[in-house]
């Protein structure tokens, strides 16, 4: 049996995990983030059409929904702290080739680069956090990790003007490269792949839900995940397609708005500078939103949950787009309250509806479908600016999809009964 009073009277070692986590989300929020900061000074002096700088956009989120359901399997059958550390070396270098680009070719190939990388950090985060938090915990555990992408998004919209003025947007891309390379030398001594390998069980474990001692799982190769599980299988399942269908739906509005938003604002006479304030605004409040929509997300339906979410996301859409001087910073905090809700939902609605042995995989799958939405907002958005002349028709075709996939969400069913606590063989 397990040791409990180790379990509960010492500090568990799945909270490391949980900085871990944290940091490596982190890395993804870096790669995604920083674009949308640099683009006005990037694209004026690599000559960019709006067009060109979504495709850019887009080129990365393809990278991006490819490799994520190859990280997925990746993650289940090697462990998610290789994937990391794989992931973190192909970002640092896609970071440095943005910061040495001349052209746009050269900037969508270092992009894709960065995508590639980033897929793995998002996959192998949260299947972490299903491997060491029970169902009851890993809203709240989720809500945590993701919020890095907040806290990522509040310290560029301070420090990235103040480095495109003092320096260029080429250190942006170095800086954080640093950054990253940082990051990763933390995760190779920290990150561990199971709670088994460390003689623990997941963080929320009931004494009645252990029969068997983790560390003897360990030593008899049990704490291994052996997913016998194919893409095609889990294709099948009527649950993939629903959420599939809203996330796609929601990464093509929401992307629109994020890849876009700053040069909107500047297209309105805005400064770069009082633009990062308001997209400041919007990942300031995206931090705490992460624990309080993981905390609603553990203790309500997932789907009105959804729901709430997506209904706030439209309207912040729609009034972000006012003539009203208010009105943008209004509009991106409804935004930013709810844009890192969506993934904690969405991550812990996975873990509800699918088996924990192929949990990286499904999420790899779901997370790839989001990508690919994530890369056709941009590229649409872009296109459609180009034809128009103004981005407000990029706009509210995003809205539109955000409409889209709040009516998707009805469908949704409720997910079955599962044990709080099943190890990793079973």
């Amino acid at each position: 049996m397990v040791r409990l009073w180790r379990v509960i009277k010492q500090p568990h070692y799945g909270w490391i995990i949980l900085i871990g986590a944290f940091l490596v989300f982190a890395c993804d929020g870096i790669c995604e983030r920083l674009y949308l900061y640099v683009l006005p000074s990037m694209g004026a002096e690599l000559n960019l059409s709006y067009g060109q700088m979504g495709n850019i956009a887009a080129a990365y989120f393809i990278a991006f929904a490819i490799m994520n359901p190859i990280w997925g399997i990746f993650a289940d059958r090697m462990g998610p702290r290789r994937c990391i550390l794989i992931g973190q070396s192909l970002i640092i270098t896609g970071l440095c080739g943005m910061g040495f680009a001349q052209s746009f070719i050269a900037s969508l190939l270092f992009y894709i680069l960065c995508g590639i990388g980033a897929a793995a950090q998002v996959i192998a985060a949260v299947a972490l956090s299903s491997r060491w938090f029970v169902e009851s915990r890993r809203g709240r555990a989720n809500g945590i990790i993701m919020s890095a992408n907040g806290v990522v998004t509040l310290v560029m919209g301070l420090v990235v003007p103040v480095i495109l003025v003092d320096l260029s947007w080429r250190w942006s891309w170095w800086i954080f490269a640093a950054v990253v390379t940082i990051i990763s030398i933390i995760c190779w001594h920290l990150l561990a792949d199971n709670p088994e390998e460390k003689g623990l069980a997941p963080i929320g474990t009931n004494k009645e839900d252990l029969s068997v001692s983790p560390r003897e799982n360990a030593k008899e190769g049990l704490g291994q995940i052996e997913s016998k599980v194919t893409i095609k299988d889990i294709m099948k399942r009527r649950i993939t397609w629903n959420l599939a269908g809203i996330f796609f739906a929601w990464g093509v509005g929401y992307m629109i708005f994020a890849t876009f938003g700053v040069a909107y604002l500047q297209e309105m006479d805005w400064t770069a500078k009082e633009a990062a304030r308001v997209f400041a605004i919007w990942g300031a409040l995206s931090i705490p939103s992460a624990l309080i929509w993981g905390i609603l997300a553990d203790r309500l339906t997932k789907k009105y949950v959804l729901m709430i979410m997506l209904a706030i996301q439209a309207m912040g859409m729609f009034v972000f787009l006012g003539s009203n001087p208010l009105a943008p910073y209004a509009g991106a905090s409804m935004i930013g309250f709810t844009m890192i809700g969506i993934f904690v939902t969405m991550a812990s609605a996975i873990g509800d509806y699918y088996e924990p042995k192929v949990i990286g995989t499904v999420f790899g799958v779901i997370t790839g479908i989001i990508g690919a939405g994530l890369a056709v907002g941009p590229a649409i958005g872009g296109h459609l600016a180009d034809m128009s002349g103004t981005l407000n028709t990029a706009f509210l075709f995003g809205l539109g999809a955000l409409v889209v996939s709040f009516l998707l969400t009805l469908a949704l069913k409720k997910p079955a009964k599962r044990p709080a606590y099943i190890p990793n063989n079973q």
